[in-house]
Protein backbone atom coordinates (compact mmCIF):
# COMPACT_ATOMS: atom_id res chain seq x y z
CA UNK A 1 0.00 0.00 0.00
CA UNK A 2 1.47 3.34 -1.03
CA UNK A 3 -0.92 5.99 0.35
CA UNK A 4 0.87 7.83 3.26
CA UNK A 5 -2.88 9.05 3.79
CA UNK A 6 -4.29 8.49 7.63
CA UNK A 7 -7.28 9.81 8.87
CA UNK A 8 -7.71 10.45 12.63
CA UNK A 9 -11.08 9.42 13.74
CA UNK A 10 -13.29 8.92 16.79
CA UNK A 11 -16.15 10.73 19.30
CA UNK A 12 -16.20 14.33 19.96
CA UNK A 13 -13.97 15.03 22.51
CA UNK A 14 -11.54 12.15 22.24
CA UNK A 15 -8.83 14.22 22.38
CA UNK A 16 -8.27 14.06 17.87
CA UNK A 17 -7.17 17.64 17.60
CA UNK A 18 -4.98 17.79 21.09
CA UNK A 19 -3.15 15.15 19.97
CA UNK A 20 -2.08 16.46 16.56
CA UNK A 21 -1.22 19.18 17.85
CA UNK A 22 0.77 18.14 20.45
CA UNK A 23 2.09 15.72 18.20
CA UNK A 24 3.89 18.26 16.09
CA UNK A 25 4.75 20.60 19.21
CA UNK A 26 6.51 17.93 21.51
CA UNK A 27 9.76 18.02 20.01
CA UNK A 28 10.48 21.97 19.85
CA UNK A 29 9.30 21.62 23.92
CA UNK A 30 12.07 18.76 24.35
CA UNK A 31 14.67 21.20 22.78
CA UNK A 32 13.57 24.03 25.07
CA UNK A 33 14.10 22.19 28.03
CA UNK A 34 17.09 20.73 26.71
CA UNK A 35 15.61 16.98 26.58
CA UNK A 36 17.04 14.62 24.44
CA UNK A 37 14.77 13.92 20.91
CA UNK A 38 14.30 10.65 19.88
CA UNK A 39 11.90 12.30 16.55
CA UNK A 40 11.15 15.14 14.63
CA UNK A 41 8.15 16.15 13.19
CA UNK A 42 8.14 18.42 10.93
CA UNK A 43 5.39 20.53 9.63
CA UNK A 44 5.06 21.00 5.98
CA UNK A 45 2.25 23.19 5.51
CA UNK A 46 0.59 26.75 6.42
CA UNK A 47 -2.27 24.54 8.17
CA UNK A 48 0.45 22.62 9.80
CA UNK A 49 2.35 24.99 11.03
CA UNK A 50 -0.33 26.96 12.33
CA UNK A 51 -1.83 23.96 14.75
CA UNK A 52 2.07 23.73 15.51
CA UNK A 53 1.53 27.01 17.10
CA UNK A 54 -1.68 26.70 18.79
CA UNK A 55 -0.15 23.51 20.78
CA UNK A 56 2.04 26.11 22.30
CA UNK A 57 -0.44 28.26 23.15
CA UNK A 58 -2.35 25.16 24.90
CA UNK A 59 1.22 24.23 27.14
CA UNK A 60 1.97 27.94 28.35
CA UNK A 61 -1.41 30.26 28.06
CA UNK A 62 -3.94 27.34 28.63
CA UNK A 63 -5.90 28.40 25.76
CA UNK A 64 -8.26 25.53 24.38
CA UNK A 65 -7.83 24.06 21.01
CA UNK A 66 -11.00 24.56 18.62
CA UNK A 67 -12.34 21.02 18.10
CA UNK A 68 -13.06 20.19 14.64
CA UNK A 69 -16.75 20.15 14.21
CA UNK A 70 -19.26 20.77 11.63
CA UNK A 71 -20.32 24.88 10.88
CA UNK A 72 -19.75 28.00 8.61
CA UNK A 73 -16.35 26.71 7.75
CA UNK A 74 -16.83 23.17 7.83
CA UNK A 75 -19.56 21.89 5.75
CA UNK A 76 -18.20 18.70 3.30
CA UNK A 77 -15.09 16.92 3.03
CA UNK A 78 -13.70 19.16 0.57
CA UNK A 79 -13.72 21.93 3.31
CA UNK A 80 -11.34 19.68 6.13
CA UNK A 81 -8.05 20.81 6.41
CA UNK A 82 -5.22 18.56 5.37
CA UNK A 83 -2.04 18.35 7.93
CA UNK A 84 1.22 17.38 6.26
CA UNK A 85 4.02 16.76 8.16
CA UNK A 86 7.44 14.49 8.06
CA UNK A 87 8.16 12.43 10.95
CA UNK A 88 12.12 11.64 11.07
CA UNK A 89 13.79 9.14 13.58
CA UNK A 90 16.71 9.74 15.12
CA UNK A 91 19.61 7.39 15.32
CA UNK A 92 20.93 7.20 18.70
CA UNK A 93 24.59 6.56 19.13
CA UNK A 94 24.98 2.53 19.94
CA UNK A 95 22.74 2.10 16.32
CA UNK A 96 25.08 4.35 14.67
CA UNK A 97 28.57 2.56 16.15
CA UNK A 98 26.59 -0.86 15.19
CA UNK A 99 25.89 0.49 11.64
CA UNK A 100 27.51 3.30 10.24
CA UNK A 101 25.48 3.20 7.11
CA UNK A 102 22.29 3.64 8.83
CA UNK A 103 20.35 6.64 8.10
CA UNK A 104 17.43 8.13 9.52
CA UNK A 105 14.01 6.77 9.14
CA UNK A 106 12.03 9.11 7.79
CA UNK A 107 8.48 9.23 6.27
CA UNK A 108 6.02 12.05 5.21
CA UNK A 109 1.99 11.84 6.50
CA UNK A 110 -0.75 13.68 5.33
CA UNK A 111 -3.11 13.16 8.42
CA UNK A 112 -6.89 14.57 8.55
CA UNK A 113 -9.02 15.02 11.31
CA UNK A 114 -12.26 14.73 10.99
CA UNK A 115 -15.22 16.03 13.28
CA UNK A 116 -16.68 14.01 15.98
CA UNK A 117 -20.34 14.29 15.78
CA UNK A 118 -20.04 12.12 12.68
CA UNK A 119 -19.10 8.99 14.71
CA UNK A 120 -21.43 9.63 16.99
CA UNK A 121 -24.22 9.86 14.69
CA UNK A 122 -23.19 6.86 13.47
CA UNK A 123 -22.90 5.14 16.41
CA UNK A 124 -26.56 6.46 17.05
CA UNK A 125 -28.37 6.01 13.45
CA UNK A 126 -28.83 3.21 11.47
CA UNK A 127 -28.80 6.00 8.27
CA UNK A 128 -26.86 8.62 7.81
CA UNK A 129 -27.63 11.50 5.61
CA UNK A 130 -25.94 11.47 2.59
CA UNK A 131 -23.32 14.18 3.73
CA UNK A 132 -22.21 12.75 7.04
CA UNK A 133 -21.74 8.86 5.08
CA UNK A 134 -19.86 11.09 2.60
CA UNK A 135 -17.41 11.87 5.43
CA UNK A 136 -16.96 8.09 6.77
CA UNK A 137 -16.54 7.42 3.32
CA UNK A 138 -14.24 9.73 2.73
CA UNK A 139 -11.47 7.85 5.36
CA UNK A 140 -11.31 5.11 3.25
CA UNK A 141 -10.37 6.82 -0.21
CA UNK A 142 -7.22 6.54 -1.04
CA UNK A 143 -6.18 5.78 2.87
CA UNK A 144 -3.36 3.98 4.59
CA UNK A 145 -5.74 3.41 7.51
CA UNK A 146 -6.42 5.31 10.74
CA UNK A 147 -6.32 6.43 14.35
CA UNK A 148 -9.21 5.78 16.07
CA UNK A 149 -9.43 7.06 19.26
CA UNK A 150 -11.48 5.88 22.06
CA UNK A 151 -11.32 8.04 25.17
CA UNK A 152 -14.15 6.03 27.48
CA UNK A 153 -14.09 2.83 29.66
CA UNK A 154 -17.05 2.92 32.03
CA UNK A 155 -20.01 1.01 31.40
CA UNK A 156 -21.47 1.45 28.77
CA UNK A 157 -19.44 1.92 26.24
CA UNK A 158 -18.19 -1.06 25.22
CA UNK A 159 -21.53 -1.62 23.55
CA UNK A 160 -21.73 1.85 22.23
CA UNK A 161 -18.29 1.57 20.54
CA UNK A 162 -19.40 -1.91 19.58
CA UNK A 163 -22.01 -0.14 17.45
CA UNK A 164 -19.98 2.70 15.80
CA UNK A 165 -17.51 0.33 14.70
CA UNK A 166 -19.39 -2.25 13.06
CA UNK A 167 -21.31 0.64 11.21
CA UNK A 168 -17.58 1.70 10.24
CA UNK A 169 -16.84 -1.32 9.16
CA UNK A 170 -19.85 -1.42 7.00
CA UNK A 171 -19.35 1.37 5.24
CA UNK A 172 -15.38 0.12 4.97
CA UNK A 173 -16.31 -3.00 3.52
CA UNK A 174 -18.84 -1.10 0.93
CA UNK A 175 -16.42 0.42 -0.47
CA UNK A 176 -14.02 -2.40 -0.50
CA UNK A 177 -11.58 -1.53 1.43
CA UNK A 178 -11.51 -3.78 4.32
CA UNK A 179 -8.46 -6.12 3.38
CA UNK A 180 -5.30 -3.52 3.62
CA UNK A 181 -7.05 -0.90 5.81
CA UNK A 182 -5.32 -0.71 8.95
CA UNK A 183 -6.56 0.52 12.05
CA UNK A 184 -4.51 1.59 14.71
CA UNK A 185 -7.03 1.89 18.04
CA UNK A 186 -6.31 4.24 20.52
CA UNK A 187 -7.56 4.45 24.05
CA UNK A 188 -6.82 8.10 24.48
CA UNK A 189 -6.49 10.19 27.41
CA UNK A 190 -5.24 7.19 29.79
CA UNK A 191 -4.08 9.46 32.13
CA UNK A 192 -6.63 9.08 34.34
CA UNK A 193 -5.52 6.86 37.57
CA UNK A 194 -8.25 3.92 36.80
CA UNK A 195 -6.56 3.11 33.53
CA UNK A 196 -3.33 4.43 33.57
CA UNK A 197 -1.50 1.05 35.23
CA UNK A 198 -2.55 -0.78 32.28
CA UNK A 199 -0.58 1.26 29.21
CA UNK A 200 1.96 -1.12 29.08
CA UNK A 201 -0.27 -4.00 27.98
CA UNK A 202 -3.32 -2.16 26.36
CA UNK A 203 -5.07 -4.83 24.24
CA UNK A 204 -4.65 -6.98 27.82
CA UNK A 205 -5.42 -4.81 30.49
CA UNK A 206 -7.52 -1.93 29.23
CA UNK A 207 -9.28 -3.11 25.65
CA UNK A 208 -10.35 -6.40 26.64
CA UNK A 209 -10.71 -5.46 30.18
CA UNK A 210 -12.83 -2.51 29.38
CA UNK A 211 -13.97 -2.97 26.37
CA UNK A 212 -14.33 -6.78 25.63
CA UNK A 213 -17.06 -7.22 23.17
CA UNK A 214 -15.40 -4.56 21.11
CA UNK A 215 -11.97 -5.97 21.01
CA UNK A 216 -13.26 -9.31 20.10
CA UNK A 217 -15.57 -8.14 17.33
CA UNK A 218 -12.60 -5.90 15.51
CA UNK A 219 -10.46 -9.49 16.31
CA UNK A 220 -12.34 -11.68 14.11
CA UNK A 221 -12.77 -8.52 11.70
CA UNK A 222 -9.19 -7.93 10.78
CA UNK A 223 -6.34 -9.55 9.96
CA UNK A 224 -4.02 -9.58 12.87
CA UNK A 225 -1.30 -7.88 10.67
CA UNK A 226 -4.00 -4.90 10.02
CA UNK A 227 -4.83 -4.16 13.72
CA UNK A 228 -3.02 -3.07 17.03
CA UNK A 229 -3.90 -1.59 19.97
CA UNK A 230 -2.58 1.41 22.12
CA UNK A 231 -2.81 3.67 25.33
CA UNK A 232 -2.21 7.45 24.59
CA UNK A 233 -1.94 10.28 26.79
CA UNK A 234 -1.58 13.81 25.60
CA UNK A 235 -1.08 15.44 28.72
CA UNK A 236 0.62 12.53 31.00
CA UNK A 237 1.07 12.36 34.42
CA UNK A 238 1.96 14.57 37.00
CA UNK A 239 4.99 12.60 37.94
CA UNK A 240 7.06 9.66 39.11
CA UNK A 241 5.37 9.84 42.64
CA UNK A 242 2.30 11.81 42.28
CA UNK A 243 0.27 10.31 39.04
CA UNK A 244 -2.80 12.05 38.97
CA UNK A 245 -3.39 13.35 35.44
CA UNK A 246 -0.99 16.31 34.63
CA UNK A 247 -4.48 18.51 33.19
CA UNK A 248 -7.21 20.73 34.37
CA UNK A 249 -11.04 19.91 32.97
CA UNK A 250 -12.48 23.27 31.91
CA UNK A 251 -15.83 23.45 31.65
CA UNK A 252 -17.88 26.47 30.32
CA UNK A 253 -21.27 27.23 30.43
CA UNK A 254 -23.00 26.37 27.03
CA UNK A 255 -19.42 24.74 25.89
CA UNK A 256 -18.17 21.51 25.52
CA UNK A 257 -15.87 20.11 28.22
CA UNK A 258 -12.01 20.84 27.49
CA UNK A 259 -8.37 20.27 29.31
CA UNK A 260 -5.23 21.79 29.50
CA UNK A 261 -2.45 21.36 30.74
CA UNK A 262 -2.26 21.67 34.81
CA UNK A 263 0.98 24.83 34.94
CA UNK A 264 1.66 28.20 36.80
CA UNK A 265 0.15 31.11 35.21
CA UNK A 266 -3.03 33.49 34.64
CA UNK A 267 -6.11 31.60 35.84
CA UNK A 268 -4.82 28.80 37.47
CA UNK A 269 -4.23 29.99 41.35
CA UNK A 270 -2.82 27.89 43.74
CA UNK A 271 -1.33 25.51 40.88
CA UNK A 272 2.59 26.98 40.47
CA UNK A 273 3.99 23.94 42.15
CA UNK A 274 3.43 22.47 38.37
CA UNK A 275 5.11 23.66 35.25
CA UNK A 276 5.34 23.53 31.28
CA UNK A 277 9.01 21.23 31.88
CA UNK A 278 6.77 18.43 33.62
CA UNK A 279 4.83 17.61 30.49
CA UNK A 280 5.66 13.90 29.33
CA UNK A 281 3.13 12.95 27.03
CA UNK A 282 2.91 9.16 25.92
CA UNK A 283 2.76 7.24 23.22
CA UNK A 284 2.62 9.98 20.64
CA UNK A 285 4.10 8.78 17.93
CA UNK A 286 4.03 4.93 18.38
CA UNK A 287 0.22 4.82 16.63
CA UNK A 288 1.61 6.64 13.93
CA UNK A 289 4.44 4.88 13.77
CA UNK A 290 2.86 1.39 13.42
CA UNK A 291 0.39 2.71 10.71
CA UNK A 292 3.31 3.61 8.48
CA UNK A 293 5.88 1.02 8.89
CA UNK A 294 4.21 -2.00 9.20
Amino acid sequence: MASNNICIIGPRSSGKTTYLASLLYHQQHQFKQNKKIYYRVIAQTVETRELQEKAESLLKRGLKLEPTKLGDELQTIYDLPFFIFTIERNIGKFEELLNKNKIAEKFQVTAKDYPGEVFDDLAKSNLLGDNLEAFVKDCFDDKRGCIMMLPAWESGSDRYYLSLLKKFVYLMESEGKKKDYKMAVVMSKCERGEIWPGRHQPELDLFQLHLKKTTAYLRQTFDQNNLAFFALSTFGIRGDKDPRPNRIDLVKQGEERGSVLLQYGEGFPGQGRYSEELWQPYNLIEPLYWLMKS
